[in-house]
């Protein structure tokens, strides 16, 4: 009895964690699948793997419904602290090289590194917040990791997307919450069953990392579990927390990160 009582309260804790999502989500947390256009994006991938493992199929995708399509995708940090090599200069070459090709599979050819050491966002979020204000006009749909993924780096660069969309007077924009280390509470499907293999295909280039973690494995599997409640012929979604400015804002405040 004992042990069955820590367990419910356990989970009601863990659920009580997630009330100031629970708004966004509606009350029988079903995700609805994104059937809009979207006619740009901006990823924020605070390391050179991020972007495609978060939401590389929704790229490949939108990218082949629409070949003028406004992309780009920020790499935060120069990653210099996952992977082996014989220097820290080489490991950072390796990591860039890995990123534009992986971005290149997919049809990308719109990004920047920002070059902050990989850990030390917190320590560079003010210059972060800065440099986003300046491109944050030019784009309504923001993909940025969830507040509560399980990355100091991660939970730092979507901070600094909450500050700088606070000193910015833009209403017409969606924030895209995409998961890598932490599942998020989602909202928002986009089936990529047309483009896994395209996904598959960008994750693979980043070698430095699948020596660490087969990231084409894991994250696939977490795709093939996104589509389970769809119909058959849907078999690999990307999940998102999609919210507007103002929620996106009152999310993170309420998330304790801010």
């Amino acid at each position: 009895m004992l042990k069955e009582m820590r367990k419910n309260l356990k989970w009601k804790l863990k659920w009580k964690k997630y009330n100031f999502i629970r708004k966004y989500i509606g009350t029988n947390h079903s995700p609805k699948v994104v059937t809009d256009d979207l006619d740009d994006i901006l990823v924020l991938a605070p390391h050179p793997d991020d972007g495609v493992i978060g939401c590389g199929g929704t790229m490949a995708k939108y990218i082949n419904l629409n070949q003028d399509l406004n992309l780009k995708v920020i790499y935060i940090t120069d990653g210099r602290k996952a992977g082996q090599a014989d220097s820290i200069e080489r490991l950072i070459d390796q990591r860039k090289s890995e990123a534009e090709a992986a971005l290149n599979s997919l049809g990308v050819n719109n990004f920047e590194f920002f070059d902050i050491k990989d850990g030390k966002v917190y320590k560079n979020i003010t210059e972060l917040k800065i440099r986003l204000q300046s491109m944050l006009p030019n784009y309504k749909n923001v993909f940025t990791p969830f507040i509560e993924d399980g990355h100091k780096d991660h939970q730092f660069t979507t901070l600094a997307l909450y500050q700088a969309l606070q000193g910015l007077k833009i209403e017409d924009i969606k924030i895209w919450n995409y998961e890598v280390w932490s599942p998020t509470i989602p909202n928002s499907l986009i089936d990529i069953t047309d483009s896994i293999e395209a996904k598959k295909k960008a994750i693979s280039f980043h070698q430095s990392q699948l020596k660490l973690v087969d990231y084409v494995e894991k994250i696939v599997g977490l795709n093939a579990y996104r589509s389970m409640k769809l119909n058959k012929n849907v078999k690999f979604c990307e999940a998102f927390l999609k919210l507007e400015k103002e929620a996106f804002i009152n999310v993170v405040e309420e998330s304790n990160f801010s």
